[in-house]
């Protein structure tokens, strides 16, 4: 915009201030001119701050939309970058865009060949409108975990209804939810795998999970109980006759002295971390130092190393949910 159109609108816009001033005390033509010039200058830098704070709006929208997008055509540029190839950024630094495009290339790759982790998002009747809501916060940042692995999952949301309140809530609080790099499906997850494929991730599971098998399809229940219903996972599973499972916090972790909950029920994105640190580390020791907070009296328990004993305490600067 040039400075000249801009002066004119800024004329037309304080004519109504300076009849009210002109009407509320006189001022001499020189006073008027100084005026009405200061007037324009204020309104001038009001417009360009504007301008400003449109241009960085529109960079934020660009950068979702990269986040966003899986166009065909970039995934040859991000195997490159994925193999080290920075030529093409000046001075052969990364930029954001690289990045993204990266992301996007493993979680394309993730859809075709990883370990598929399922949210059962079918226990929309035994939630109100407020666990609702947790739970589309927690399926956001579960998916941005999954972005930032090196070794992503290949993530399913099953029984989730597009006209349900879950969907539709998962819409308002995550941006860019629709774009997803995910498999969501309105089938249940028995529709979609064998049975003797599927193991349901329950705390009530009397089986301990010792690693994940890529052969293996993970189910974590998508429910969000401000009140823990016991069982409610496992009955799932028990009906449908589904091989159940508890993630081995007893057998890595023991109880520490103090006023805690000792619960082992986890948010589902912590469950989901937990399973995602141990995909990609090996360790079940770092994986529950990830994803089991500290409030809730957890400590590792002592193990060996040649002649020293160690021992790990779960230390957190914030505590997640």
């Amino acid at each position: 915009m040039a400075e000249s159109s801009i002066l004119e609108d800024c004329d037309s816009s304080i004519q109504d201030e300076q009849t009210t001033i002109q009407s509320s005390c006189k001022l001499s033509k020189k006073a008027e001119k100084r005026l009405k010039k200061y007037q324009a200058i204020v309104q001038l830098k009001k417009l360009k701050r504007k301008e400003k704070k449109e241009r960085r709006r529109a960079r934020k929208r660009e950068e979702k939309v990269c986040d966003c997008n899986d166009g065909d055509d970039e995934v040859g540029q991000s195997t490159e970058v994925l193999k080290g190839n920075t030529a093409h950024t000046e001075k052969g630094k990364e930029t954001k865009r690289d990045r993204c495009r990266m992301i996007r290339t493993r979680l394309k790759n993730a859809m075709k060949d990883g370990l598929c982790i399922c949210i059962d998002c079918g226990f929309e009747k035994n939630m109100d409108k407020k666990e609702i809501c947790k739970l589309s916060q927690q399926l956001g940042r579960l998916y941005g975990s999954n972005r930032q692995a090196q070794k992503p999952f290949h993530v399913y949301f099953t029984n989730l209804d597009t006209e349900g309140t879950i969907y539709k809530e998962c819409v308002r609080v995550n941006c860019g939810f629709e774009d997803y790099i995910i498999d969501k499906v309105e089938n249940s997850h028995f529709d979609i795998f064998r049975k003797d494929e599927i193991v349901y991730l329950s705390p009530d599971s009397s089986n301990v999970l010792e690693t994940l098998d890529p052969d293996k399809v993970y189910i974590i229940g998508g429910l969000v109980d401000e009140s823990p219903q016991k069982n409610v996972t496992l009955s799932n599973a028990d009906v449908n006759e589904i091989y159940t499972a508890h993630l081995p916090i007893a057998e890595y972790m023991e109880k520490t002295d103090g006023k805690f909950s000792y619960s082992k029920i986890l948010a589902i994105n912590q469950v989901f971390d937990i399973l995602l640190t141990y995909h990609n580390t090996g360790d079940w020791r770092e994986a529950l130092l990830t994803g089991v907070p500290a409030r809730k009296g957890y400590v590792l328990k002592e193990y060996e190393t040649g002649n020293e004993t160690e021992t790990t305490i779960l230390q957190y600067s914030k505590l997640t949910l």
